[in-house]
């Protein structure tokens, strides 16, 4: 069994811009400012309903990540204007899991498998979109479940993600080689929440 490796971050054109939700002191303050409704609607959402909407998710979310795309002609000037050091620089390597046909993608789930520098590999399951309060006690409360909102231009999407630290070692390098079944790479929760929403009889280590 073969992963295919799809992005290394090193390379990649994507700024992540990640800030907890919980650093918002109010949500309705923030969608009262005019400032704050004035960079969003540039970024992509362009009604007072859009804005709220997504805001109001943002309140039941974990974390909220902004998703942007830096042309080549702007990396320096962003890289300069975020105070970014290249030398601080983090590679991961990173792998997206899925049919030939995509039918997970189809389906709205994701299986991530993350190689990081300096630190140890990780995991992710993922749903979306969701509405959080839909999911089940068991899942929204479980200790690696974070619910996130990503808004990017044109668009945003709440997802729900069972996430996975697998410490030091070389577990996903193994599985990108074919040495090691995927499932052993995820936590039994995890196993559990793809069982649920993957599309039936698609088990894990027939993903590629």
């Amino acid at each position: 069994m073969t992963v295919t490796k799809v992005m290394e971050d090193l390379s990649s054109d994507r700024i992540h811009i990640q800030r907890r939700a919980a650093d918002f002191r109010s949500y309705q303050q923030v969608l009262a400012s005019g400032q704050v409704r004035k960079h969003l609607s540039a970024f992509g959402h362009e009604t007072d309903a859009q804005l709220a909407e997504m805001l109001a998710l943002t309140s039941h979310a974990d974390s909220v990540e902004l998703k942007l795309t830096v042309p080549d002609s702007e990396r320096r000037a962003t890289v300069t204007g975020l105070g970014m050091d290249p030398l601080e620089a983090q590679i991961r390597q990173v792998f997206f899991l899925d049919t030939p046909d995509l039918a997970l993608n189809k389906a709205g789930v994701v299986v991530r498998a993350r190689r990081v520098q300096g630190r140890g590999d990780d995991t992710v399951i993922k749903l979306r979109p969701i509405v959080p309060d839909e999911l089940p006690p068991s899942v929204r409360n479980a200790k690696t479940m974070v619910v996130e909102v990503d808004a990017m231009p044109g668009g945003y999407v709440c997802s729900a993600s069972f996430k996975g630290a697998l410490g030091p070692g070389d577990a996903v390098r193994q599985v990108a080689a074919g040495d090691r079944a995927i499932r052993k790479l995820y936590s039994k929760q995890q196993r559990a929440f793809y069982e649920a929403h993957a599309p039936e009889g698609l088990a894990m280590d027939d993903l590629m």
